[in-house]
């Protein structure tokens, strides 16, 4: 699986404050460099999915997402799928998934090669499955997770899950990592917090059918 610098990658899905809605719980932030929203004619299943459109020169980095409370879910293994379908994403794109941990610690991965491993299906409309699986620690504050493109393209998702999965299954994310800035690291844990304390305890709208 292709491995970018974790600096970039954090530095792309942490929760940021200039978050806008995109629909029922699900957000992104502020960018003249990329569009995000709901699409009613490039489908999966049911009548709508999320996309992701570079709209600018300096398209670098972009990330569409949702927050839960991790109560629900802590020590115990977790498996987000979805269908996505990447359209000219020259660096990739897929579904990523963040566990936050009330110290700061994270465990992450965002699989932006599609690769074979992650890959478990591809249906004749050009759809692929995703896969990830993650530990979520008896610390964890909160899990995100949501759909993401590096550089210029188009890319869909539709059809997202989130589960529990047996200790069997193994993972494929990173392990568990400190956080990394140098600074500014009471005032971050304290905003991630205050939105993980305003999150539902379930996620919502998988299928991007609620407007």
């Amino acid at each position: 699986m292709l491995r970018l610098p974790l600096i970039l990658v954090c530095s792309s899905v942490i929760a940021q404050a200039s978050d806008r809605q995109i629909a029922t719980g699900w957000t992104s932030p502020e960018s003249g460099d990329y569009q995000v929203g709901l699409d009613h004619k490039v489908v999966h299943g049911g009548h709508s999915s999320l996309f992701l459109k570079s709209a600018g020169a300096n398209a670098t980095d972009y990330a569409a997402r949702q927050r839960i409370r991790a109560d629900a879910y802590r020590g115990k293994r977790i498996r987000l799928t979805g269908w996505v379908k990447p359209d000219n994403a020259e660096q990739g794109g897929a579904l990523w998934l963040r566990i936050d941990m009330a110290n700061g610690d994270y465990v992450l991965d965002g699989m932006l090669d599609l690769s074979a491993r992650d890959r478990t299906g591809k249906d004749a409309n050009g759809w692929t499955r995703c896969v990830l699986v993650a530990q979520v620690p008896a610390d964890a504050l909160g899990i995100s997770f949501g759909l993401r493109m590096r550089g210029k393209g188009e890319i869909w998702a539709d059809d997202l899950s989130v589960e529990l999965a047996t200790r069997q299954e193994p993972t494929n994310t990173i392990e568990r990592r400190p956080y990394r800035a140098a600074s500014g690291k009471e005032a971050a844990i304290k905003e991630l917090r205050e939105q993980y304390s305003k999150a539902p305890s379930r996620p919502v709208n998988l299928g991007f059918e609620q407007p």
